[in-house]
């Protein structure tokens, strides 16, 4: 709860709002702990007089129940006379007369027997506390015959709703909402966004801890490219790749190595920020050395649709995005904008795939859940859009749009969200607006053939250099 102030915790007894309350149209929910097979939620099956009768399924049809008037029951034992409604097996035989004319007939085994008008108080007061006297087909000794429960009405849920937005609790607007560059709990590990190649990255640990811990070397591009010669720590030859891993762990100064598969030549780099292209038909591979220490990292969801919507736009941005560097990312960077400025792929850069797990923007994603199925009565989500468009509602038939705004608070009411009144009261009436790019002529014509990178490529500091 929060009032002007700081959030906090109350326990304290919720009224909540509830359509089409009546016999007619509401089911009820029976809580027996003492016989947990009797409880469940019962609904209308029949109406007679302005009078229910309630049923309950069940995985076979000696767990379906009925609630039932005394008076539509037609095995009434003896030490249910006085009762006003009997809970009962349900049989065959039972029927319902189909022009009307008579009571609906239920030839079940009895189960229970319930003395007073419960289930009207219930409808009065919202919830009743009810005595049951079990029959004794239905005990194992006398001593359980009378069980003590609860009859409430039961509140309609709300479905997980299915509007393209972002979704989350008040308090973290996208609680529910997984960002492809961000870390993934056990939760995620098989819901979209995150892809079958990152789940199985990740390993599962007898401690519990779930894509958090240390990485392996990281291979940051195959294809015909090296690194700058100034940082060569020397050359290694007729040598496999564990060999050329070795000899880079061996010295305190490499951070990576570069194998030739075809020429079995091993070069050790101090670093590698400026990535080049030789212009030999070579297929080289470079790996980053994993971090040393006690650093931890966790796993992103999808690195693919990461690098694609957020981080090469992050790159070639004059404002780089506020989410937090992976492991390499200079490397990654280095290499796509090369393959851009050369406007061909002669081989593969990796991209962003580990980020350190003790960033506050790590910790929220490892935190994250999938939307629910379903939520129970009023339950609050928060609805909002992506950082590259703004949330808008329709006014006036669509012709005209209010917004934008930040998120929308919606509560769970008889079995539907509802928001503020006006327009902003359901979802369907949302929208999300994408922002625009603004650009001179050249970036119009460069989107026409599909090469807006190569717009954002001449805002950069580029350094040339020469191999040979």
């Amino acid at each position: 709860m929060v009032s002007d102030g700081d959030e906090s915790l109350v326990d304290a007894p919720v009224q909540v709002r509830f359509n089409n309350c009546s016999e007619q149209d509401a089911s009820l929910n029976l809580t027996v702990p003492g016989a947990q097979y009797l409880t469940g939620e019962f609904s209308v099956m029949n109406m007679f007089h302005d009078r229910a009768s309630y049923s309950r399924p069940g995985s076979n049809p000696e767990r379906q129940l009925l609630l039932s008037r005394r008076e539509n029951v037609e095995q009434v034992p003896e030490a249910c006379a006085k009762s006003t409604w009997l809970l009962l097996h349900t049989n065959y035989s039972d029927f319902e007369d189909a022009e009307s004319s008579k009571a609906p007939e239920f030839f079940g085994d009895p189960v229970a027997c319930i003395e007073p008008d419960v289930v009207g108080k219930a409808f009065k007061n919202g919830q009743e506390i009810i005595e049951l006297q079990l029959l004794p087909a239905e005990l194992d000794t006398p001593a359980d015959a009378v069980q003590n429960g609860s009859l409430s009405l039961a509140m309609p849920s709300c479905s997980k709703p299915t509007e393209d937005l972002l979704f989350g609790t008040v308090s973290v607007p996208d609680y529910y909402s997984l960002h492809p560059c961000e870390c993934f709990g056990e939760t995620h590990a098989h819901v979209e966004p995150v892809d079958a190649e990152s789940n199985a990255a990740v390993p599962r640990k007898a401690d519990g801890k779930f894509n958090v811990g240390l990485v392996p070397d990281q291979r940051l591009f195959s294809g015909p490219y090296t690194c700058e010669e100034s940082a060569s720590l020397g050359d290694l030859f007729h040598i496999d790749l564990e060999r050329c891993q070795r000899a880079c762990a061996s010295k305190a100064q490499c951070g990576f190595y570069l194998f030739g598969k075809a020429s079995e030549r091993c070069t050790l780099f101090q670093r590698c920020n400026y990535i080049q292209d030789v212009g030999l038909q070579i297929e080289n591979e470079l790996y980053g050395m994993a971090p040393s220490g006690n650093s931890t990292y966790c796993h992103i969801a999808n690195p693919e649709r990461c690098w694609e919507e957020i981080k090469r736009r992050s790159m070639l941005s004059v404002e780089p995005s506020e989410i937090p560097p992976c492991l390499f990312h200079h490397q990654a960077d280095a290499c796509d904008a090369l393959q851009l400025l050369l406007g061909k792929q002669d081989g593969s850069c990796a991209r962003c795939r580990y980020m350190e797990a003790s960033t506050s923007f790590a910790e929220s994603g490892l935190r994250k859940v999938p939307l629910p199925e379903s939520f129970s009565p009023a339950s609050q989500i928060s609805a909002s859009c992506n950082d590259t468009s703004r949330l808008f509602a329709k006014i006036r038939g669509g012709v005209q749009w209010e917004g934008p705004r930040q998120n929308a608070t919606f509560t769970c009411v008889s079995g539907k969200w509802i928001g503020e009144l006006g327009s902003w009261q359901y979802m369907s009436n949302f929208t999300c607006q994408r922002c625009v790019q603004i650009g001179d002529a050249s970036l119009q014509r460069l989107s026409l053939v599909s090469m807006p990178e190569v717009y954002f490529l001449q805002k950069r500091c580029l350094f040339r250099t020469f191999v040979h």
